[in-house]
């Protein structure tokens, strides 16, 4: 029986599982780099027994099966194709999953000294301590294990990256602590102004949004002119 020179069926299997990429992906990778490196446009097809082979088109239309010798020169190359498949492939998961500015619930996975990776509907993601707050750091919210509700800074270069600075996550605190809607407006970068209607605060609401919010809360009487 004659046995091709090279059967490509257990490293499509290899590569795919290493990049997470699916079969045309992979076809794709392969038959670009192939056709590089020999000079030749590139086929993959299955034999007899359905095992898949590369084949090579030659000049005169005839095709040579390739050999794993001219696969392995082009090996390195195939990786950094594979690589630029893979970031392309889960930047459109992404963006399909988040837009910039959603605010979703994450799990803090583990911490670094510039930040934490996070859970977030089965992705990892990246929390910078820039984009957050020295109190909340210091009272322990950014540790492993803590669950938090974050805002999609951006998504770049397949990575999505998180902020716990958004209004709308200090007045969804607000809202948990006294159960009424408030109005909040940045008035520098850690002091916000609160306007509450009336039933307007009490000196206990007050201290206890103080306590809680992990920027400076100045709090005015808004009233209906």
């Amino acid at each position: 029986m004659h046995k091709p020179s090279f059967e490509f069926t257990a490293e499509m299997e290899a590569i795919k599982q290493e990049y997470g990429l699916e079969n045309e992906d992979v076809v794709l990778a392969l038959q670009s780099v192939l056709s590089k490196s020999l000079g030749r446009d590139i086929l993959l097809t299955t034999d007899e027994h359905n095992r898949l082979q590369i084949l090579r088109v030659n000049r005169d239309g005839t095709r040579t099966v390739v050999t794993y010798k001219s696969y392995k020169k082009s090996r390195q190359a195939l990786a950094h194709e594979l690589e630029i498949r893979k970031k392309q492939k889960t930047n459109h998961r992404l963006f399909a999953l988040f837009t910039p500015g959603d605010i979703v619930r994450g799990e803090i996975l583990n911490t670094t000294k510039n930040g934490c990776f996070v859970a977030v509907k089965g992705e990892r993601a990246f929390f910078s301590y820039a984009n957050g707050y020295l109190k909340e750091r210091r009272n322990g919210l950014y540790e492993t294990g803590s669950t938090l509700h974050f805002k999609i800074l951006h998504i770049k270069e397949n990575k999505l990256m998180l902020t716990r600075k958004s209004v709308r996550i200090l007045k969804e605190s607000v809202y948990a602590l006294i159960q009424g809607t408030v109005t909040l407006k940045k008035k520098s970068e850690d002091t916000f102004i609160l306007y509450c209607q009336a039933p307007f605060l009490d000196a206990s609401q007050m201290a206890l949004i103080r306590a809680t919010l992990p920027v400076d809360i100045l709090f005015k009487k808004q009233t209906n002119t």
